[in-house]
Protein backbone atom coordinates (compact mmCIF):
# COMPACT_ATOMS: atom_id res chain seq x y z
CA UNK A 1 0.00 0.00 0.00
CA UNK A 2 0.85 3.30 -0.90
CA UNK A 3 2.55 5.15 2.42
CA UNK A 4 0.44 7.98 0.71
CA UNK A 5 -2.87 6.53 1.33
CA UNK A 6 -1.93 6.08 4.86
CA UNK A 7 -0.99 9.25 5.27
CA UNK A 8 -3.49 11.07 3.51
CA UNK A 9 -6.08 8.80 5.67
CA UNK A 10 -4.97 9.83 8.80
CA UNK A 11 -5.93 13.26 7.94
CA UNK A 12 -9.26 12.15 5.42
CA UNK A 13 -11.96 10.19 5.25
CA UNK A 14 -15.96 10.49 4.09
CA UNK A 15 -19.25 8.80 4.74
CA UNK A 16 -19.48 5.88 2.46
CA UNK A 17 -22.31 3.14 2.18
CA UNK A 18 -21.76 0.76 4.96
CA UNK A 19 -20.54 -2.61 4.50
CA UNK A 20 -19.36 -5.81 6.24
CA UNK A 21 -16.52 -4.86 8.43
CA UNK A 22 -13.49 -6.08 7.48
CA UNK A 23 -11.07 -8.07 10.17
CA UNK A 24 -7.93 -6.00 9.50
CA UNK A 25 -5.65 -7.05 12.74
CA UNK A 26 -4.09 -3.94 13.58
CA UNK A 27 -3.20 -3.30 17.51
CA UNK A 28 -4.36 0.64 16.76
CA UNK A 29 -7.61 0.91 18.95
CA UNK A 30 -8.08 4.56 18.06
CA UNK A 31 -8.73 3.64 14.96
CA UNK A 32 -11.42 1.28 14.32
CA UNK A 33 -11.82 -1.23 11.36
CA UNK A 34 -14.80 0.21 10.30
CA UNK A 35 -13.40 3.54 9.65
CA UNK A 36 -9.68 1.52 7.94
CA UNK A 37 -12.49 -0.64 5.49
CA UNK A 38 -14.21 3.30 4.78
CA UNK A 39 -11.26 4.44 4.10
CA UNK A 40 -9.82 2.48 1.66
CA UNK A 41 -13.36 1.63 -0.14
CA UNK A 42 -13.16 5.44 -0.67
CA UNK A 43 -9.65 5.72 -1.96
CA UNK A 44 -10.15 2.23 -4.07
CA UNK A 45 -13.39 3.85 -5.22
CA UNK A 46 -11.55 6.87 -6.55
CA UNK A 47 -9.03 4.66 -8.13
CA UNK A 48 -11.30 2.12 -10.07
CA UNK A 49 -13.09 5.18 -11.71
CA UNK A 50 -9.34 6.09 -12.98
CA UNK A 51 -8.47 3.03 -13.90
CA UNK A 52 -12.00 2.47 -16.15
CA UNK A 53 -11.39 5.91 -17.84
CA UNK A 54 -14.46 7.70 -16.23
CA UNK A 55 -12.42 10.38 -14.57
CA UNK A 56 -12.71 13.61 -16.08
CA UNK A 57 -10.07 16.64 -15.97
CA UNK A 58 -10.86 19.74 -13.98
CA UNK A 59 -11.12 21.19 -17.70
CA UNK A 60 -14.01 18.79 -18.31
CA UNK A 61 -12.37 16.16 -20.19
CA UNK A 62 -12.55 12.88 -20.11
CA UNK A 63 -9.14 10.71 -19.19
CA UNK A 64 -7.84 7.83 -20.50
CA UNK A 65 -7.84 4.77 -18.56
CA UNK A 66 -4.70 4.06 -16.32
CA UNK A 67 -2.84 1.05 -17.87
CA UNK A 68 -1.90 -0.48 -14.22
CA UNK A 69 -3.66 0.79 -11.45
CA UNK A 70 -3.64 -1.64 -8.66
CA UNK A 71 -6.12 -2.48 -5.87
CA UNK A 72 -4.95 -0.98 -2.25
CA UNK A 73 -4.57 -3.27 0.49
CA UNK A 74 -4.50 -1.90 4.08
CA UNK A 75 -1.11 -2.27 6.21
CA UNK A 76 -1.29 -1.81 10.01
CA UNK A 77 2.76 -1.81 9.74
CA UNK A 78 2.13 1.47 8.06
CA UNK A 79 -0.67 2.66 9.76
CA UNK A 80 1.27 2.91 12.85
CA UNK A 81 4.58 4.46 11.25
CA UNK A 82 1.78 7.16 10.51
CA UNK A 83 -0.14 7.30 13.55
CA UNK A 84 3.87 7.22 15.22
CA UNK A 85 4.41 10.27 12.96
CA UNK A 86 0.84 12.21 13.43
CA UNK A 87 1.26 12.22 17.30
CA UNK A 88 4.44 14.08 17.28
CA UNK A 89 2.53 17.01 16.45
CA UNK A 90 5.69 18.16 13.75
CA UNK A 91 5.99 17.85 10.29
CA UNK A 92 6.75 13.86 9.72
CA UNK A 93 8.12 11.93 6.71
CA UNK A 94 9.81 8.54 7.40
CA UNK A 95 12.93 8.48 4.81
CA UNK A 96 12.38 6.64 1.27
CA UNK A 97 8.42 7.29 1.38
CA UNK A 98 6.51 9.71 -0.17
CA UNK A 99 3.74 11.52 1.41
CA UNK A 100 0.52 13.35 0.27
CA UNK A 101 -0.91 14.55 3.60
CA UNK A 102 -3.49 17.23 4.89
CA UNK A 103 -2.23 19.44 7.18
CA UNK A 104 -4.77 21.13 9.53
CA UNK A 105 -5.41 22.73 12.89
CA UNK A 106 -6.99 20.87 15.76
CA UNK A 107 -6.61 22.52 18.61
CA UNK A 108 -6.71 21.37 22.11
CA UNK A 109 -8.77 17.93 20.65
CA UNK A 110 -8.90 16.11 17.79
CA UNK A 111 -11.51 13.87 16.33
CA UNK A 112 -9.74 11.73 13.57
CA UNK A 113 -12.76 10.49 12.20
CA UNK A 114 -14.63 14.09 12.10
CA UNK A 115 -11.40 15.87 10.59
CA UNK A 116 -11.16 12.86 8.33
CA UNK A 117 -14.73 13.16 6.82
CA UNK A 118 -13.87 17.12 6.43
CA UNK A 119 -10.84 16.30 4.22
CA UNK A 120 -12.21 13.89 1.81
CA UNK A 121 -15.31 15.48 1.28
CA UNK A 122 -13.50 18.81 0.11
Amino acid sequence: MSPNVVSSSLRSSTMLSKQRSVAFGCRNSLISDEWREMVLTFHNKKRRTVSVGEQVSKDNKQLPAAKKMNKLTWDCNLEREATDGAAKCTPYTKAGYGINEKVFAAGNTCNIETKTREVLNE
